[in-house]
Order: structure tokens, then C-alpha cells, then sequence
């Protein structure tokens, strides 16, 4: 909603060059009003221009090739850069992904109860599971 309030009603789109002659992009709608929506996962072919929506509501992704990892209504996916789901598991919380990995970091009532899941991207499998309250910080060049 702070989004919103300072900047009105409007559009935020992030774009990333994922390989391969594709882009992918996802955003947010703003409204007056102060609500807010995902824009979806699309997948843009450069060629043609020709885009296609892989993710509905989705606002954002994070890139760990080959795959796109994005989150979209309590639901956590990993994407093919052509576009395919490749896996799906239920999450509420923040996300991030790097050099095939994900890290999940799932939303407690208490702080001191929060874990972390790291899954391999290219399946959705759990690695590991971390016991800690802060999300790695994750250094990229």
C-alpha cells in the first residue's frame, strides 16, 4: 500500500534476459484506491515478440538458470525459461533463489520458530531445512 500511496495508480514491471532469445517479466498493478496485484510470470520471445503468461499473479522472480522461481497466491513455483511449470509447493513467506537453489523462508507467529527450506530448483525437492529466523545473505556478482 506505501507503494501505491506515493506513487498513485499505475504499472511496475521487472524485466531480466533469461537466455535462450526470451525475457521474463512480472509486476505489479497499482490502484488509487491503495490496492495492489501481481501482474503474472510471462515470458517474452524476442524474436516475435510473441509474450506468453506461464504464472498468474505473480510479482516477482528470481532467476537461478535454468530455472525462474516466482511466488504467486500462497504458492511457490519453479519455471522452465520456455515457459514450462516445472514444480509447485505451498509457501507463505520470502523467497529467494541463486546457483540452483531456492531458499524459502517460511512466516511464524514466533521469530524464533521460523525455518528456511533450501530446494533444488530444478525439481522442488528439499535439501536441507535451516532453524533460523534470517534469510542468508545471498552475495552476487
Amino acid at each position: 500500500m506505501a507503494i501505491s500511496a506515493k506513487y498513485g495508480a499505475g504499472s511496475l514491471r521487472d524485466a531480466t534476459d533469461v537466455g535462450d532469445g526470451r525475457i521474463a517479466v512480472s509486476g505489479q498493478e497499482l490502484r488509487r484506491a491503495g490496492g495492489q496485484s501481481g501482474a503474472g510470470l510471462w515470458i517474452v520471445d524476442v524474436l516475435t515478440w510473441r509474450a506468453r503468461r506461464v504464472v498468474d499473479g505473480a510479482r516477482s522472480f528470481s532467476l537461478s538458470p535454468p530455472v525462474l522461481v516466482t511466488q504467486s497466491d500462497g504458492w511457490v513455483h519453479g519455471v522452465a525459461i520456455d515457459g514450462r511449470r516445472l514444480w509447485s509447493r505451498r509457501f507463505n513467506g520470502i523467497f529467494e533463489a541463486h546457483a540452483g537453489r531456492a531458499y524459502l523462508r517460511y512466516s511464524a507467529r514466533r521469530p524464533g520458530r521460523r525455518r528456511i527450506h533450501v530446494l533444488d530448483v530444478r525439481n522442488g525437492a528439499v535439501e536441507r531445512t535451516l532453524r533460523r529466523s534470517r534469510m542468508p545473505l545471498l552475495l552476487v556478482p
